[in-house]
C-alpha cells in the first residue's frame, strides 16, 4: 500500500483518501493491514462506505480482523453486506463465540453464518461459548439453530469443553436445559464426562463438586 493513502487512513483524512482513490491508487491488497480494515479498525464508517463505493471488497481476512480488533458493529455490518460468505471460513464465528463479540457474532448469524460449521477438529461455536462461558453468545447461537449436541471428532459435546476450562455452574445449567446428552462417550477415551470429571488425571473434580452433583441430579451416570 502507498504510504500516502497508509498515513491518510490512520489520520481518518477522508479529503486525501478521497484524492488518492480518484488518482487510482490500488485498494485490494492482499496486505495484513489492507486500506479497508485500517478504514474499519479507525472506526471512520465514512471512509468505509466510499471504499466500498469505489470498489474495496472485503476478504475473509478482513471480517477475521474485525472479529479479532473488534471493530464497531456497525461497520462490521457493513462489510457484511457486501454479500461475502463467511460460511468459507468456519473459525470466523468461532472466534467471535470464543472471544466474547456478542454484537459481533449476533452480525455474523443475521447475515446468514451457520452456526454449527466445525472447524478442522470438529469444534462448533457453540462448544468455544461454553469453553469461555460467554452464555448471552450460547442463547444467540442456540436462537439460530445452533445443535447442542454436535460433537467433535472425539466424541466430545460442550459439555466436555465446559469442563475443560472450569465453567461456572450456570453453563452446566444452561446446556441441560437447553437438551445435552449427559451421557455421551468420548471416541478415544471411552468416557462419560462423570468419568471425565472424576480422573484421577483429570481436572481435580470429585463427586463432591456441585457440578458434579447437579449433573449426576440431572441424570448423568459413570
Amino acid at each position: 500500500m502507498a504510504m500516502d493513502l497508509y498515513d491518510a487512513l490512520w489520520q481518518s483524512n477522508f479529503k486525501r483518501v478521497k484524492e488518492l482513490v480518484e488518482g487510482g491508487i490500488v485498494l485490494n491488497t492482499d496486505e495484513y493491514w489492507s486500506p479497508l480494515f485500517i478504514a474499519a479498525f479507525v472506526g471512520e464508517i465514512k471512509i468505509v462506505k466510499y471504499l466500498l463505493a469505489h470498489g474495496a471488497r472485503p476478504t475473509l481476512q478482513t471480517i477475521n480482523q474485525c472479529v479479532r480488533y473488534e471493530c464497531a458493529p456497525h461497520i462490521f455490518k457493513r462489510l457484511l453486506k457486501t454479500g461475502i460468505d463467511v460460511n468459507q471460513n468456519p473459525e470466523i464465528l468461532i472466534n467471535a463465540a470464543r472471544d466474547g463479540r456478542y454484537r459481533l457474532t449476533s452480525r455474523l448469524l443475521e447475515s446468514g453464518a451457520n452456526p454449527n460449521i466445525p472447524d478442522a477438529g470438529g469444534t462448533t461455536a457453540l462448544m468455544m461459548a461454553a469453553y469461555y462461558a460467554h452464555i448471552g453468545i450460547m442463547e444467540r447461537l442456540f436462537a439460530y439453530g445452533a445443535d447442542v449436541n454436535r460433537r467433535d471428532d472425539n466424541g466430545e459435546n460442550a459439555l466436555f469443553y465446559a469442563v475443560a476450562w472450569a465453567a461456572p455452574l450456570s453453563v452446566f445449567k444452561w446446556l441441560v436445559e437447553h437438551g445435552i446428552d449427559l451421557n455421551v462417550r468420548t471416541k478415544k477415551e471411552k468416557m462419560t464426562i462423570l468419568q471425565w470429571m472424576r480422573h484421577p488425571e483429570g481436572f481435580g473434580y470429585n463427586p463432591n463438586n456441585e457440578i458434579d452433583r447437579y449433573l449426576v441430579a440431572c441424570g448423568a451416570h459413570l
